[in-house]
């Protein structure tokens, strides 16, 4: 089981890579270039990048590899960043099959949803996600927009909150996959950059960018998380 400290609302998992597509790692778009040069270029498509950031043994914070296998005591949290202004939302799949929010939250930005060009945001807003010693799985949504997402929107709107957290009242299985199916796979481009190939800078993240420059682009991306 996953604990969100400050919080006491369980969640099961944590975090192996599903790609929404069959993209490899490194994948390269039109014309040869990577996600990450295109989600940087001056004239770039819509573009999302994330992060793991795991907190250290000596308190600090460092970006981890998403596809790591997470162990009981374990913390993090993570990282969005969009490449222009856009709507996010991110949505979590527990153990019982419930849909729940994560993004937008109350604590950022009064739970606005429209993100600023370049600005990390983190979530849980000054909580950790920590592991406790039940194994499991559990599935993340992201979604980031150039217009907003009706059904998300809905979603969003119907969420109570009892207890310190937000109880699903309406999002279901059926709604996220119709979302999804507006992205064509052929859309979407995935790189997984690590310390190495980023040119000797300390990252580790995901960069996925939709490379057709539609005025209503998506990015979409499904997370599954492992702890064992």
């Amino acid at each position: 089981m996953l604990a969100r400290r400050g919080d006491v609302r369980r969640r099961r998992g944590i975090f192996r890579l599903v790609l929404l597509v069959a993209a490899a790692a490194g994948a390269r778009g039109q014309g040869g270039a990577a996600a990450r040069d295109m989600f940087y270029s001056p004239a770039a498509p819509l573009g999302l990048r994330y992060s793991v950031l795991q907190e250290t043994a000596g308190g600090g914070v460092m970006e981890t590899d998403p596809e790591s296998v997470f162990r009981s005591g374990d913390r993090i949290r993570l990282a969005i960043e969009a490449n222009e202004r856009a709507h996010l939302y991110i949505v979590q799949r527990g153990s019982s099959g419930n849909w729940s929010l994560l993004f937008p939250s109350p604590e950022i930005a009064g739970g606005e949803n429209v993100i600023e060009k370049g600005r990390r945001y983190e979530t849980p807003a000054g909580y950790w996600f920590a592991f406790d010693e039940q194994p499991g799985k559990e599935r993340l949504f992201v979604v980031l927009a150039r217009r907003p997402e009706p059904d998300l929107g809905k979603m969003i709107q119907a969420l109570g909150r009892q207890d310190g957290g937000p109880q699903q009242r309406g999002l279901d299985d059926a709604a996220v996959a119709r979302i999804r199916s507006r992205v064509g796979a052929r859309d979407l481009l995935f790189e997984k950059v690590a310390p190495a190939a980023a040119g000797g800078k300390k990252e580790t993240a995901v960069y996925v960018v939709n490379q057709t420059g539609a005025a209503d682009s998506r990015v979409v991306a499904d997370v599954v998380l492992n702890h064992q």
